[in-house]
């Protein structure tokens, strides 16, 4: 807890931001258009995919339950570019 104190004393209260962009609440980077279609479609995704997953498995008996679940593949916070780092020498 006092670390996520401490985190909003350096950057300020993240819930008080006015912006409508959707941004990391630790360094406030906005995201892209993609990951926020995809944060908006998540619900919906998850909720098809179960339903095909019951259908399948369970009322149709085409797939077992141990088959493989294929992945969304969805853009969300953890696919950020690559960054170059810089060193700076004295």
């Amino acid at each position: 807890m006092r670390s996520i104190v401490a985190v909003m004393d350096s950057i300020g209260n993240p819930f008080g931001e006015e912006s409508t962009d959707l941004l990391t609440l630790d360094t406030k980077v906005i995201m892209s258009s993609e990951v926020i279609e995809s944060v908006r479609s998540a619900e919906d995704v998850g909720k098809a995919q179960y339903t095909k997953f019951v259908e399948e498995r369970i009322t149709h008996s085409t797939k077992t339950v141990y088959d493989t679940v294929s992945r969304n593949n969805m853009k969300l916070f953890q696919i950020w570019p690559a960054q170059n780092t810089l060193q700076v020498s004295d």
